[in-house]
């Protein structure tokens, strides 16, 4: 008697709307094997494992089991060919690997004729599965779409709220540790507290969180009634009550991302001896470089630049790079004839935009406008008796935070009218005319912003010189306006330059 194993499977979601029980599966591949005189030697049971698994754990079993006994098993029983996957491609590399193996896959309710008819029409029913797995995937995509589309969240609720149902219809609504997450975010809004202090103060009222989670935590517009997707072009309101309001959501973001920026530059400044640290890469492993001081055989201190890679060797001397860097920044500045188009450009660019945003305030005042109105005539309903206390607070509420949101844009918006262009060209033209002499004198703060602005990609350096991979718009002007002579040459490498400065390093 030729012998056979048994393969079944049923995803948990199967097995609820469709009945494809484990049990019943095993028990027909079984009769289906003694109907045709097969001696059954294994079973191997998939429990509730979706077809598009790729590494499911008895699947896998399944084949090393046939690869072992090679010669031995004579054929594979399955229940319904897309037991092994409803992914006609995976189908067919699984009868190769079968094939290559001498075992039949036999399937008991489908055409198991080794026939070209019987291969085309296990190759149709196939194809068949998948097409129905993909419309079953992008009917359940769109449900869900439509469902954010209509304010709906559709995953597992976050910190701060639980997953039930309201008149038979799922959401969202605030569990017991909303109130802390309220507070982090007022906390947050203010400006005077760091992610660990908020952190700690959760964690003293019994909320533990790691910082990161918290961070993500404070970025999620959820917690302000806002629901953003993949899925969806804009961000739309959402149907569960909001834990915070959308001014206090906005005020948390813009100090979050003060604190995040400020943090940077903290970091990039770490000692004033070495200036060039955190914007120096090595052009070999593309790692960041550092700085550091060793001692001579006579005590004397001598600083290098060195690649934090240990397998990397590049070991530059402090004082020949950052005179390499200087003569760059010499090499950059403008004089006046390059200055006076650069100049005009950064003014009619100004002007134009300033342009823009007097249009989005007044745009953005006639809204504000509508909005009070609009909150008026809800306090005329109100006064007469129109309506109650509850539906007025129920329809102010979203008016009251739009408003707040479209003041915060409005007050953004002031600000950059209120910029002195002007000034802000005279402090341009007096840096760019000699950007070493800025460097040296600056406060390092400044320094480091310059740095920033030039090299937005840093500088790679070895003994040949010192580069930039980056395009910023200064360079992208000097490559319009500069001639040849100027000395500006590029560098060896795969990547694309801009400028570079070389100069043999000295031997240590």
């Amino acid at each position: 008697m030729s012998k056979a194993v048994v393969y079944v499977r049923v995803s948990t979601k199967e097995q609820a709307e469709q009945g494809y029980s484990l049990e019943g599966q095993e028990r027909e591949c079984r009769l289906f094997a003694e109907r045709h005189n097969l001696s059954v030697e294994t079973v191997f049971i998939e429990r509730g494992e979706s077809a598009k698994t790729q590494n499911r754990t008895e699947l896998q079993k399944l084949l090393r089991y046939c690869r072992e006994n090679k010669g031995k098993i004579s054929a594979l029983i399955v229940w319904k060919i897309d037991r092994l996957s409803r992914n006609m491609k995976d189908v067919l590399e699984l009868y190769d690997e079968f094939g290559l193996l001498r075992i039949q896959v036999l399937s008991v309710t489908e055409n198991n004729e080794e026939t070209p008819m019987g291969r085309l029409m296990r190759n149709i029913m196939g194809t068949l599965s998948q097409y129905e797995n993909e419309q079953r995937a992008e009917r359940t995509k769109n449900g869900m779409r439509q469902a954010l589309e209509n304010g709906n969240w559709c995953w597992k609720a976050p910190l701060g709220y639980k997953n039930t149902r309201i008149d038979g219809k799922a959401i969202i609504v605030p569990d017991d540790n909303a109130p802390l997450i309220k507070e982090a975010f007022e906390l947050a809004a203010t400006g005077h507290y760091s992610l660990e202090s908020i952190r700690q103060n959760l964690r003293k009222k019994g909320l533990l969180l790691t910082q990161q989670r918290l961070h993500k935590t404070l970025q999620n517009p959820l917690y302000a009634g806002l629901i953003k997707a993949s899925w969806l072009d804009d961000m739309i309101s959402a149907r569960h009550e909001p834990i915070v309001s959308a001014q206090i959501f906005h005020q948390a973001q813009h100090h979050l991302f003060k604190r995040k920026r400020m943090k940077t530059i903290k970091h990039i400044r770490i000692n004033k001896d070495f200036p060039l640290r955190g914007f120096l890469y090595c052009p070999y492993c593309h790692k960041k470089m550092s700085g550091a001081f060793s001692t001579g055989r006579h005590g004397g201190k001598f600083g290098y630049y060195f690649c934090t890679n240990r397998a990397c060797k590049v070991n530059l001397k402090k004082a020949w790079v950052e005179d390499q860097f200087r003569a760059l920044l010499k090499r950059i500045s403008l004089v006046p004839e390059q200055l006076e188009p650069l100049l005009a450009m950064v003014r009619n660019a100004w002007e134009k935009k300033h342009s823009d945003t007097a249009a989005t305030r007044k745009l953005i005042a006639k809204k504000v406008d509508a909005l009070k109105a609009k909150r008026k005539r809800l306090v005329e309903l109100l006064t007469d008796g129109t309506i109650d206390r509850d539906t007025y607070k129920e329809q102010s509420a979203p008016i009251d935070e739009e408003i707040a949101v479209i003041s915060s844009s409005l007050e953004s918006e002031n600000k950059k009218a209120s910029i002195d262009i002007e000034a802000c060209i005279t402090w341009c033209q007096e840096v760019l005319r000699d950007i070493a002499g800025f460097w040296e004198t600056a406060p390092h703060e400044f320094g480091v912003r310059t740095l920033e602005l030039i090299f937005p990609l840093g500088l790679e350096v070895d003994k040949e010189g010192l580069r930039t991979p980056a395009n910023s718009l200064l360079f992208q002007y000097l490559e319009a306006v500069l001639e040849p002579e100027n000395n500006l040459v590029s560098p060896k490498g795969n990547r694309t330059p801009v400028i570079a400065v070389r100069g043999r390093c000295p031997d240590r």
